[in-house]
């Protein structure tokens, strides 16, 4: 399972959130992040938290960067800790394939 699939599929939920466009470039996530950030800040901090990143330490971040760029900084940073994950789920299973974001 590649990154983004992980993310759109088993985390951001775009069509949920009323986002049509397709999630399958870097570029894409920025602007989805972008339209968090912007539109509904309050799902953008459950993303962030469900994947585990440091809020505070990201809002110090956010500070020293131009508006322009913090979509940016907030891809690079999901798309780290969702690579993350996955490796730790790759190296940890069991042989299930199942690399979800939901435990049941």
């Amino acid at each position: 399972m590649e990154v983004l699939e992980f993310l759109s599929e088993g985390l951001l939920h775009p069509a949920k959130a009323g986002w049509n466009a397709p999630m399958n470039t870097n570029k894409a996530l920025e602007t989805y992040i972008e339209y968090l950030r912007l539109n509904q800040p309050e799902h953008l901090k459950w993303v962030l938290y469900r994947l585990d990143v440091d809020e505070i330490q990201l809002q110090l971040e956010l500070t020293s960067l131009e508006e322009q760029t913090r979509a940016q900084h907030i891809a690079q940073r999901m798309l780290q800790r969702a690579q993350s994950i996955l490796e730790s789920r790759k190296q940890y299973s069991s042989g299930n394939n199942d690399l979800s974001f939901d435990v049941y």
